[in-house]
């Protein structure tokens, strides 16, 4: 499976978690998934953006997040559920998140959820082109 933003969207004023309108995928009962977020920013360097998965009821999910701020020469790794703070202000890759998916009993959907890491009254963009890939190993 392959979902990919084809516009823009932003939050502006907002550290509370959202679903992103477009990186999701559906897990059934008893599948395990693998994926990769590849998460394109613009915006305010003083907001940056977070960014987290949620899951099925009962599934788990173990993932790493690689992330660059654009002006960096050195890339930061950290295992959710913690928060990549991205530079959002020089646009660019800004985060790659690699995700296992196990899911033994409830079917539903793996979600990005995205927003401000700092409350702003900026605009905070996931450009189009960010993307999901996931697919289905069990």
């Amino acid at each position: 499976k392959v979902a990919y933003k084809v516009a823009d969207e932003t939050v502006n004023n907002s550290v509370a978690y959202q679903d992103d309108d477009d990186l999701l995928f559906a897990v059934g009962i008893g599948e395990t998934w693998l994926a990769t977020f590849k998460l394109f920013t613009s915006g305010d360097a003083t907001a940056d953006i977070k960014f987290q998965l949620t899951s099925p009821v009962g599934s788990t999910v173990n993932a790493s997040i690689t992330g660059q701020r654009p002006a960096d020469a050195v890339v930061t790794v950290l295992v959710l559920p913690a928060i990549l703070g991205c530079s959002a202000a020089a646009g660019g890759l800004c985060a790659t998140i690699e995700a296992y998916v196990v899911n033994p009993t409830t079917a539903g959907n793996v979600t990005l959820q995205w927003a401000q890491s700092v409350l702003t009254v900026a605009n905070t963009t996931l450009r189009a082109g960010s993307s999901v890939t996931a697919r289905r190993i069990a």
